[in-house]
Protein backbone atom coordinates (compact mmCIF):
# COMPACT_ATOMS: atom_id res chain seq x y z
CA UNK A 1 0.00 0.00 0.00
CA UNK A 2 1.68 3.38 -1.04
CA UNK A 3 2.01 6.12 2.02
CA UNK A 4 1.72 8.98 -0.34
CA UNK A 5 -0.02 11.85 0.95
CA UNK A 6 -0.02 11.15 4.29
CA UNK A 7 3.29 13.43 5.96
CA UNK A 8 3.06 16.81 6.39
CA UNK A 9 5.35 19.28 7.36
CA UNK A 10 8.49 18.22 9.29
CA UNK A 11 6.73 14.24 8.52
CA UNK A 12 3.91 14.72 10.76
CA UNK A 13 0.61 13.09 9.67
CA UNK A 14 -2.47 14.95 8.15
CA UNK A 15 -5.75 13.76 8.39
CA UNK A 16 -7.87 15.52 5.93
CA UNK A 17 -11.24 17.76 6.76
CA UNK A 18 -14.52 15.35 7.65
CA UNK A 19 -17.10 16.41 5.17
CA UNK A 20 -19.12 17.91 8.13
CA UNK A 21 -22.08 19.28 6.35
CA UNK A 22 -22.55 15.47 4.98
CA UNK A 23 -22.07 14.50 8.59
CA UNK A 24 -25.15 17.30 9.71
CA UNK A 25 -27.46 15.24 6.68
CA UNK A 26 -27.18 12.39 7.85
CA UNK A 27 -26.94 12.48 11.45
CA UNK A 28 -28.81 14.93 11.93
CA UNK A 29 -27.64 18.91 11.93
CA UNK A 30 -27.43 19.94 15.69
CA UNK A 31 -27.42 16.13 16.70
CA UNK A 32 -25.37 14.43 19.73
CA UNK A 33 -24.25 11.55 17.04
CA UNK A 34 -23.08 14.85 14.52
CA UNK A 35 -20.69 16.48 17.07
CA UNK A 36 -19.75 13.03 18.56
CA UNK A 37 -18.07 12.44 14.55
CA UNK A 38 -16.99 15.77 14.40
CA UNK A 39 -15.51 15.27 17.45
CA UNK A 40 -13.63 12.29 16.77
CA UNK A 41 -12.16 13.67 13.53
CA UNK A 42 -11.07 16.39 15.39
CA UNK A 43 -9.37 14.22 17.96
CA UNK A 44 -8.07 12.04 15.41
CA UNK A 45 -6.41 14.82 13.42
CA UNK A 46 -4.81 16.43 16.84
CA UNK A 47 -3.31 12.87 17.61
CA UNK A 48 -1.94 12.08 14.37
CA UNK A 49 -0.12 15.35 14.33
CA UNK A 50 1.25 14.96 18.35
CA UNK A 51 3.92 12.95 18.06
CA UNK A 52 3.72 12.52 22.34
CA UNK A 53 0.12 10.68 21.66
CA UNK A 54 0.00 7.12 21.31
CA UNK A 55 -4.10 5.95 21.33
CA UNK A 56 -6.10 5.52 18.72
CA UNK A 57 -8.84 7.98 18.23
CA UNK A 58 -12.39 5.38 18.76
CA UNK A 59 -15.56 5.77 17.70
CA UNK A 60 -18.78 3.36 18.19
CA UNK A 61 -21.31 4.02 14.98
CA UNK A 62 -24.79 2.58 16.22
CA UNK A 63 -27.38 1.18 13.44
CA UNK A 64 -30.64 0.25 12.46
CA UNK A 65 -30.44 -2.73 10.11
CA UNK A 66 -31.03 -0.69 6.79
CA UNK A 67 -28.02 0.82 7.50
CA UNK A 68 -28.15 3.28 4.16
CA UNK A 69 -26.99 6.08 6.45
CA UNK A 70 -24.44 4.20 8.28
CA UNK A 71 -22.77 2.48 4.75
CA UNK A 72 -22.83 6.50 3.45
CA UNK A 73 -21.03 7.95 6.25
CA UNK A 74 -18.05 4.95 5.83
CA UNK A 75 -18.09 6.06 2.71
CA UNK A 76 -17.22 9.82 3.85
CA UNK A 77 -15.18 8.03 7.08
CA UNK A 78 -13.11 6.18 4.58
CA UNK A 79 -11.80 9.35 2.40
CA UNK A 80 -10.01 10.62 5.30
CA UNK A 81 -7.13 7.82 5.05
CA UNK A 82 -7.18 6.61 1.49
CA UNK A 83 -4.94 8.97 0.98
CA UNK A 84 -2.68 7.89 3.35
CA UNK A 85 -1.74 4.59 5.59
CA UNK A 86 -5.25 2.90 4.32
CA UNK A 87 -8.57 1.32 5.38
CA UNK A 88 -8.26 -2.09 6.80
CA UNK A 89 -12.01 -3.27 6.98
CA UNK A 90 -12.80 -6.76 8.64
CA UNK A 91 -15.76 -8.49 9.79
CA UNK A 92 -16.48 -10.39 13.21
CA UNK A 93 -17.73 -13.35 11.12
CA UNK A 94 -14.65 -13.74 8.53
CA UNK A 95 -12.33 -13.23 11.84
CA UNK A 96 -14.15 -15.29 13.67
CA UNK A 97 -13.49 -18.14 10.86
CA UNK A 98 -10.03 -17.44 10.07
CA UNK A 99 -9.20 -17.83 13.57
CA UNK A 100 -10.82 -21.13 13.91
CA UNK A 101 -9.40 -22.03 10.59
CA UNK A 102 -5.70 -21.34 12.03
CA UNK A 103 -3.77 -23.06 13.90
CA UNK A 104 -5.27 -22.71 17.06
CA UNK A 105 -1.82 -22.48 19.00
CA UNK A 106 -1.29 -19.10 16.63
CA UNK A 107 -1.08 -16.14 19.01
CA UNK A 108 -4.11 -14.13 18.33
CA UNK A 109 -5.15 -14.82 15.23
CA UNK A 110 -5.25 -13.73 11.98
CA UNK A 111 -7.20 -10.75 12.05
CA UNK A 112 -4.71 -9.53 14.81
CA UNK A 113 -1.93 -10.02 12.11
CA UNK A 114 -3.76 -7.94 9.70
CA UNK A 115 -4.33 -5.58 12.38
CA UNK A 116 -0.69 -5.48 13.16
CA UNK A 117 0.70 -5.60 10.42
CA UNK A 118 -1.91 -2.04 8.91
CA UNK A 119 -1.35 0.00 12.01
CA UNK A 120 3.01 -0.65 12.00
CA UNK A 121 3.38 -0.10 8.51
CA UNK A 122 0.90 3.39 8.62
CA UNK A 123 3.60 4.52 11.79
CA UNK A 124 6.26 3.04 9.81
CA UNK A 125 5.00 5.85 7.05
CA UNK A 126 3.79 8.59 9.33
CA UNK A 127 0.40 7.97 8.24
CA UNK A 128 -2.76 8.28 8.70
CA UNK A 129 -4.82 4.83 8.75
CA UNK A 130 -8.38 4.21 9.65
CA UNK A 131 -9.92 0.62 10.69
CA UNK A 132 -13.36 -0.53 10.51
CA UNK A 133 -14.66 -3.59 12.37
CA UNK A 134 -18.00 -4.34 11.00
CA UNK A 135 -20.76 -6.66 12.74
CA UNK A 136 -20.13 -5.97 16.34
CA UNK A 137 -23.35 -6.77 17.22
CA UNK A 138 -22.77 -10.85 16.01
CA UNK A 139 -20.29 -11.43 18.29
CA UNK A 140 -22.11 -14.40 20.93
CA UNK A 141 -19.24 -15.73 22.54
CA UNK A 142 -15.40 -16.01 23.50
CA UNK A 143 -14.20 -17.11 20.32
CA UNK A 144 -15.24 -14.07 18.22
CA UNK A 145 -14.60 -11.49 20.93
CA UNK A 146 -10.98 -12.85 21.17
CA UNK A 147 -10.82 -13.04 17.36
CA UNK A 148 -12.23 -9.87 16.64
CA UNK A 149 -12.73 -7.14 19.27
CA UNK A 150 -10.43 -7.80 21.99
CA UNK A 151 -7.60 -7.16 19.48
CA UNK A 152 -8.35 -3.70 19.52
CA UNK A 153 -7.91 -2.60 23.57
CA UNK A 154 -4.43 -2.30 23.62
CA UNK A 155 -4.29 0.36 21.02
CA UNK A 156 -7.52 2.44 22.13
CA UNK A 157 -5.68 2.81 25.55
CA UNK A 158 -6.38 6.48 26.44
CA UNK A 159 -3.40 6.25 29.48
CA UNK A 160 -0.50 4.86 27.01
CA UNK A 161 2.61 6.98 26.61
CA UNK A 162 4.52 4.69 24.58
CA UNK A 163 3.88 2.67 21.23
CA UNK A 164 2.51 -0.40 21.03
CA UNK A 165 5.09 -2.88 20.93
CA UNK A 166 3.53 -5.90 18.50
CA UNK A 167 5.16 -9.21 16.37
CA UNK A 168 5.03 -6.65 13.18
CA UNK A 169 6.98 -3.49 14.94
CA UNK A 170 6.11 -0.72 17.23
CA UNK A 171 3.06 0.57 16.57
CA UNK A 172 2.15 4.75 17.23
CA UNK A 173 -1.78 4.06 17.26
CA UNK A 174 -2.43 7.85 17.04
CA UNK A 175 -1.81 7.67 13.80
CA UNK A 176 -5.01 5.53 13.31
CA UNK A 177 -9.15 6.07 13.97
CA UNK A 178 -10.56 2.59 14.76
CA UNK A 179 -14.79 2.75 14.18
CA UNK A 180 -16.48 -0.26 15.61
CA UNK A 181 -19.67 -0.50 13.47
CA UNK A 182 -23.16 -2.57 14.53
CA UNK A 183 -26.71 -2.73 13.50
CA UNK A 184 -28.74 -3.52 16.94
CA UNK A 185 -31.12 -1.12 16.71
CA UNK A 186 -35.06 -1.27 15.83
CA UNK A 187 -35.84 2.13 13.86
CA UNK A 188 -38.29 3.22 16.94
CA UNK A 189 -35.01 2.86 19.02
CA UNK A 190 -32.46 4.57 16.57
CA UNK A 191 -34.81 7.40 16.60
CA UNK A 192 -35.06 7.78 20.08
CA UNK A 193 -31.05 7.84 20.37
CA UNK A 194 -30.94 10.36 18.24
CA UNK A 195 -32.74 13.02 19.66
CA UNK A 196 -30.57 12.58 22.69
CA UNK A 197 -28.00 15.12 23.93
CA UNK A 198 -24.21 13.70 23.90
CA UNK A 199 -24.03 12.02 27.57
CA UNK A 200 -27.53 10.89 27.28
CA UNK A 201 -26.35 9.13 24.05
CA UNK A 202 -22.94 7.77 25.66
CA UNK A 203 -24.84 6.13 28.39
CA UNK A 204 -27.02 4.75 26.25
CA UNK A 205 -24.58 3.65 23.65
CA UNK A 206 -22.40 2.12 26.53
CA UNK A 207 -26.09 0.02 27.55
CA UNK A 208 -26.73 -0.91 23.86
CA UNK A 209 -23.15 -2.48 23.86
CA UNK A 210 -24.18 -4.09 27.05
CA UNK A 211 -27.09 -5.73 25.94
CA UNK A 212 -25.49 -6.78 22.59
CA UNK A 213 -22.89 -8.27 24.50
CA UNK A 214 -24.82 -10.20 27.47
CA UNK A 215 -22.48 -11.53 30.21
CA UNK A 216 -23.79 -14.99 30.21
CA UNK A 217 -22.16 -15.87 26.68
CA UNK A 218 -18.97 -15.26 27.92
CA UNK A 219 -16.30 -16.41 30.20
CA UNK A 220 -15.08 -14.76 32.84
CA UNK A 221 -11.97 -13.46 32.08
CA UNK A 222 -13.69 -12.21 28.55
CA UNK A 223 -16.19 -10.38 30.19
CA UNK A 224 -13.71 -8.68 32.39
CA UNK A 225 -12.07 -7.46 28.64
CA UNK A 226 -15.36 -6.81 27.69
CA UNK A 227 -16.39 -4.20 29.74
CA UNK A 228 -12.49 -2.70 29.65
CA UNK A 229 -13.60 -2.62 25.80
CA UNK A 230 -17.10 -1.10 26.26
CA UNK A 231 -15.41 1.61 28.88
CA UNK A 232 -13.36 2.70 26.28
CA UNK A 233 -15.93 2.75 23.00
CA UNK A 234 -18.61 3.86 24.96
CA UNK A 235 -17.36 7.44 25.13
CA UNK A 236 -17.29 8.15 21.67
CA UNK A 237 -20.39 6.91 19.81
CA UNK A 238 -22.72 7.82 17.44
CA UNK A 239 -25.96 6.31 15.81
CA UNK A 240 -27.01 6.36 12.00
CA UNK A 241 -30.56 6.00 11.44
CA UNK A 242 -31.85 4.52 8.26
Amino acid sequence: GGGGGGGGPGGAAVVPPLDGALVGRLLGEGSASAAAVRDWADAWRAAAADPRSFAASRLVLLSDPQGGAAAQLLRSLRSLASRGGGVLEMTVEECTAAAAAADAAADGGPCQQRLERHLAAATAARAPSLVLLRGAERCDGDSCFDAALGILERFVDPNERQPVLTKEGAVRAALAAIVVVAAPLSAERCASLRLMASRELRLQAAAELEAMWPSSRFSYGVRVAKRALINRLGGSAAVACG
